[in-house]
């Protein structure tokens, strides 16, 4: 096997038996031994490449570089295979890896792919904003017509919706997610320094863009309405008693998320990607007397933000405790949302829609956006935050949101509430 020897002996370039390329080999100073193929016949052309791998090699390890380059797409990889590794052992929720792998495969290693990750910059990062503003407008997922999905171990399409736009403000902000969480896997694997990392600010949501997707609160005459029909719905004669059973969960269900504003999952949903259910279960439920003497209940859920305590309004009480009623059976790690023969519903977002549907209110009459479970968390919010008995930060900490959402999402100013106030109309001048 012929041998070449190059930079004062350091570097060897010969040929093996079973290639005609030249090959090239080398250590650096803290032993690691790099092979690899110079992918030319030509002894000339061989020996410029060799070098100029040789020195590629020692300036990555003058920076505190791993000696081989590793591209976005083997980076990304690395991080999913960590992350899926994290949530095995409990250390992440395996949630995170359902929901930032599709991420990873439909957008990020698409658009920088094999481009060494130390190489990506700043202008990289806006290049790919342009590319994803546009994906499903006129970019690649305009071709796309369906979805694929798995559900109950069957594999499920479904249509694209129409008028696809740019994603909203939380969807970039969530690959921003996913993006720095790539770059840091890298940097711990030495194959990006911390210069070398690219900034990847996040996108600060416009109260004009919040108000123009935010679910607009049921009025109070509203809420009235749905409470009357839903009496009528449960009591209504000639039904079977399992579709009572469904009815008087879905009636609970509602009037709890009015009473505390809460998420569906921190209720009661079946997660259909993972299998995996969430919601509060008896054990989690407090019964108390406040200092006023009031009957009132206490949940421990998990939400968004992690587990939290958080007092509904004082209607919940006679709600859960006419629950208790409805399933006495049931034990202390039971769901609250269970069925009195102790199944499940598995999501109430259908059955919540067809009672709006029914009770003529599912669409907004000022909008005219339909109207879902999370219109219920807006009535709550916008009913507390507006009457002034609470304070933003006490509201923001009971529905485990933060201050600048109650500012964005749920606060919407009446002019004729406050008229008194703006007009001062007092009389003490």
């Amino acid at each position: 096997m012929p041998t070449i020897k190059l930079a004062d002996g350091k570097v060897t370039m010969f040929n093996r038996l079973e290639s005609p390329h030249w090959q090239v080999a080398f250590r650096l100073a803290d032993g690691t031994r790099i092979q690899k193929s110079l992918g030319t016949m030509d002894e000339a052309v061989a020996r410029q490449r060799a070098l100029a791998i040789y020195d590629e090699a020692r300036l990555r390890e003058r920076m505190g570089l791993s000696a081989r380059a590793v591209s976005f797409n083997q980076a990304a990889d690395a991080w999913l295979k960590e992350l899926k590794a994290e949530a095995d052992a409990g250390l992440r929720k395996q949630r995170n890896v359902i929901d930032y792998t599709p991420i990873v495969d439909r957008y990020l290693k698409p658009f920088f792919g094999e481009k060494s990750i130390d190489e990506i910059r700043e202008p990289d990062i806006a290049q790919y904003r342009s590319w994803r503003r546009d994906y499903w407008i006129k970019g690649p997922g305009s071709k796309i017509t369906h979805i694929e999905y798995e559900r109950g171990g069957l594999l499920i399409q479904k249509p694209l919706p129409r008028g696809i736009k740019a994603p909203r403000t939380g969807t970039v902000n969530t690959e921003n997610t996913v993006l720095r969480g790539i770059f840091n896997h890298a940097r711990n694997q030495r194959w990006v320094t911390v210069q070398q990392i690219p900034e990847i600010k996040n996108e600060v949501q416009r109260k004009s863009e919040a108000k123009r997707h935010a679910h607009r609160p049921f009025t109070p005459a509203e809420c009235q309405q749905l409470e009357r029909f839903l009496d009528g719905w449960v009591g209504a004669n000639h039904i079977k008693e399992r579709e009572r059973w469904r009815r008087e969960a879905i009636q609970d269900f509602i009037l709890l998320l009015m009473a505390g504003g809460f998420r569906e999952n921190e209720l009661s949903k079946k997660d259909e990607r993972t299998g995996q259910w969430s919601g509060v279960c008896w054990r989690d439920v407090e019964f108390f007397t406040s200092t006023k003497g009031t009957p009132l209940v206490q949940l421990r859920v998990t939400g968004k933000t992690g587990p939290r305590e958080t007092v509904p309004m004082q209607n919940a009480e006679f709600i859960l405790r006419r629950r208790q009623q409805r399933c006495p059976n049931a034990e202390p790690d039971d769901f609250v949302m269970c069925l009195p023969d102790g199944s499940r519903i598995a999501g109430f977002d259908s059955g919540v829609r067809r009672v709006l549907k029914a009770a003529g209110l599912l669409q907004d009459p000022v909008t005219g956006r339909k109207r879902g479970i999370y219109s219920f968390r807006h009535t709550y919010a916008t009913l507390l935050v507006t009457s002034g008995r609470v304070s933003p930060a006490e509201l923001g900490a009971n529905m485990g949101t933060s201050l600048p959402m109650i500012d964005r999402h749920y606060y919407h100013f009446d002019p004729k509430k406050a008229a008194d106030r703006l007009a001062d109309t007092t009389d003490d001048r």
